[in-house]
């Protein structure tokens, strides 16, 4: 399905033979992201996806990435309190474990969408506590391009854009366009490896 309005190019997937219990971190240009690298990585990294509980719970995408082991965090951006910073607390630990027991983790350093043509980590602090769960592993940097500008970021609108219905209404434009004869939107997924020593020397 995703075929019929992505283009997807893999730039530097022979990098990736032989890892496991990595730290994949992607930025985040659109909503749309997170689905294809779980279409295109998933099968090579089998990550456990942190996953916002939103879309966790979310119908035909919920079942998916709760399929693969997918960890639910709240959305700290619609209010705080002390309930869901246990929440975020429970999320993390469960990653921390994750990274000990060799398990590949797909986290959003970020944990918010690009408002601009940059990713602003800002005060996120989630990464250096991951870079420290476990002794050494590989982290993946994993850059998409093609994405910003496009219904599923919040280049026009500078908001998050609403998942379904702007996976609804991408679905009518592949109707109207007879399915095969959609245009479609060339995307790029360039993956980087690198130790863990090489960030935590940093202090990042």
């Amino acid at each position: 399905l995703l075929s019929l309005r992505y283009t997807v190019k893999i730039s530097g997937a022979e990098k990736l033979k032989g890892v496991k219990g990595a730290l994949v971190l992607p930025n985040h240009p659109a909503e749309m992201d997170p689905v294809l690298l779980v279409a295109h990585l998933w099968p090579r990294l089998r990550f456990r996806p942190v996953a916002l509980e939103d879309y966790y719970h979310a119908p035909v995408i919920g079942p998916i990435i709760q399929a693969i082991g997918a960890i639910p965090v709240p959305d700290m951006d619609y209010g705080g309190g002390r309930y869901k910073r246990m929440r975020i607390e429970k999320g993390t630990v469960e990653a921390e474990e994750a990274l000990r027991h060799v398990t590949s983790l797909l986290f959003y350093p970020s944990g918010l969408l690009m408002g601009s043509g940059l990713e602003m980590l800002k005060g996120s602090s989630g990464v250096h506590r991951l870079m420290h769960a476990a002794e050494e592993f590989p982290v993946v940097l994993v850059h998409t391009r093609g994405l910003w500008g496009s219904s599923f970021s919040r280049a026009y609108t500078g908001e998050s854009p609403n998942f379904v219905a702007m996976g609804l209404r991408a679905l009518k434009y592949v109707l109207k366009n007879f399915i095969f004869f959609s245009p479609r939107r060339h995307v790029v997924i360039e993956i980087s490896v690198f130790s863990t020593s090489k960030f935590t020397q940093m202090d990042v």
